[in-house]
């Protein structure tokens, strides 16, 4: 922060506004340049009114030869890591105008980076411990036994080591030996980085990537892990036809494990129990999920709204029938009447229509034709 200070301002920000309530350096060389130290606080002050909080340095600086007066003001000389370098002051000189600081945030600070996901924990890759009876050895290409009982003396999941790489693609791995050496010394576990995966590598290909984090072992050819020659499934000594470090030992190496090998002093170790565990990384969180979307009205539609259904009318009912016209009456039969005239005669012919009785003149003419008028509208004719 100081250095973006005197980045911005320039040689103002050299104007501390710290001065010397009383002559003398105080505890400037016994304890940090600044107000929290209660030695600092006491002797020297701020131009604040009431004087504020001041900084200078976290460390104690060790002034030139000389006398600071009461009253003087220090002179920043340099910047460092620690903060300002400062020498005494003159009394000769005063300024209107100070760069300060009220140490805070115009706004939230920014928060710190996530630190990186902490590990879930050492995972055993496999255990091999000495019993009785030779039932305890492996056997060529055993990668897995007793996957589901890690508590089981005889393990072995490093069929599943590869999945087990960290985000440099490296795996941290610890090789220990609970029981110590046989005969009682207490071994500590050995730590280290390395690329190659001795499962999967071609045998005795050597390690890739060894990276040592606590090694206390390094003798006997040691330089991490890789596939065994044909005395154990992997083992330490690399690129050489001994089997120290051995894990998934295949032969009683003296009735017990080959171990780690010491350097000062030389010594080798066998041992009765060896674990191989591997730092498996949990991955990082995820996110929370995103809050549904809260419902929206849908705008009003621009387009003209179809006009209302109008509710199931029941058809019309069928047209009633014309009422029914009563029949005609029959024609009442008339008595009959003379069918040949004599020229120039008459005859009065009945007729009845709708139960009247009409009484029809007929005229016989000289053709011997019979007519009859009826009303003054119509005449007939009928043959005489």
């Amino acid at each position: 922060m100081l250095q973006a200070v005197a980045s911005h301002w320039g040689t103002a920000a050299w104007l501390t506004g710290v001065y010397a309530q009383e002559s003398g350096c105080g505890g400037c060389e016994d304890a940090a340049m600044n107000s929290e130290m209660p030695q600092q606080r006491s002797h020297w002050t701020s131009i604040g009114v009431p004087a504020e909080p001041w900084f200078l340095r976290s460390t104690p600086f060790r002034l030139a030869e000389g006398t600071q007066s009461r009253g003087c003001g220090v002179d920043a000389t340099g910047l460092g890591p620690e903060g300002l370098d400062f020498d005494y002051g003159r009394c000769d000189a005063a300024h209107r105008s100070y760069v300060c600081s009220t140490n805070e945030w115009a706004a939230d600070p920014p928060s710190p980076p996530p630190p990186p996901h902490a590990p879930d924990a050492w995972l055993l890759m496999s255990r091999q411990t000495v019993v009785a009876g030779a039932s305890w050895l492996r056997k060529a290409e055993e990668w897995s036994l007793n996957a589901a009982d890690p508590a089981a003396e005889q393990y072995a999941a490093l069929d599943t080591l590869e999945q087990y790489r960290g985000a440099d693609g490296a795996f941290t791995l610890r090789l220990t030996w609970p029981d110590g050496e046989e005969g009682g010394e207490r071994l500590r576990p050995q730590t280290w980085k390395q690329v190659s995966n001795p499962v999967t590598a071609g045998v005795q290909q050597g390690v890739k990537g060894y990276e040592p984090i606590d090694v206390p072992y390094t003798g006997c050819f040691w330089g991490g892990l890789e596939r065994s020659g044909g005395f154990s499934l992997i083992d330490g000594s690399v690129s050489h036809g001994n089997f120290w470090y051995a894990v998934g030992s295949m032969v009683d190496y003296a009735g017990a494990i080959p171990g780690p090998c010491a350097t000062s002093p030389a010594r080798s170790y066998i041992v009765r129990k060896t674990e191989l565990h591997v730092l498996a990384f949990l991955p990082p969180p995820s996110p929370p999920p995103a809050p549904p979307p809260s419902p929206q009205t849908p705008p009003p539609s621009l387009s003209p709204s179809p006009p209302p259904v109008p509710p199931d009318t029941p058809p019309p009912p069928p047209p009633l029938p014309p009422p029914s016209q009563p029949p005609l009456p029959p024609l009442t039969p008339q008595p009959p009447f003379p069918r040949r005239l004599l020229p120039g005669s008459a005859a009065s012919l009945p007729v009845s229509t709708d139960g009247v009785q009409h009484s029809l003149p007929v005229h016989a003419s000289a053709g011997g034709r019979a007519s009859c008028a009826v009303g003054a509208t119509s005449s007939h004719a009928y043959p005489s």
